[in-house]
């Protein structure tokens, strides 16, 4: 189930797992430069309610109320978690090492 859900501004998110008072949720962002092997690649269209393609950000996951839950916008087909563009999950990091 895709939702939105708000800490600072609503944010589409995929609900994990629902339970009682709270929901775990993974945040969704259209910023797609750089999609690593623990994170989803989500295609826009009708079915998901996503504008834009997007990416589920696994590495965010949290807890928020149900009162922070708005609509649900879409829903994810088994396919859009399958496929990920770096299996090793290293081509997208930079390096933090300075140059001398």
């Amino acid at each position: 189930m895709l939702t939105q859900h708000s800490v600072g501004r609503p944010q589409p998110s995929v609900s994990v797992v629902r339970k009682r008072g709270a929901i775990t949720v993974a945040p969704i962002t259209s910023n797609t430069i750089c999609v690593l092997s623990f994170q989803v690649l989500v295609p826009a269209g009708e079915t998901s309610g996503l504008k834009s393609d997007s990416k589920i950000q696994a590495e965010q996951i949290r807890s928020v109320s149900f009162d922070m839950i708005g609509n649900r916008i879409g829903h994810l087909e088994a396919p859009a978690w399958r496929g990920r563009p770096d299996p090793d999950g290293l081509s997208c990091r930079r390096s933090s090492r300075r140059r001398r």
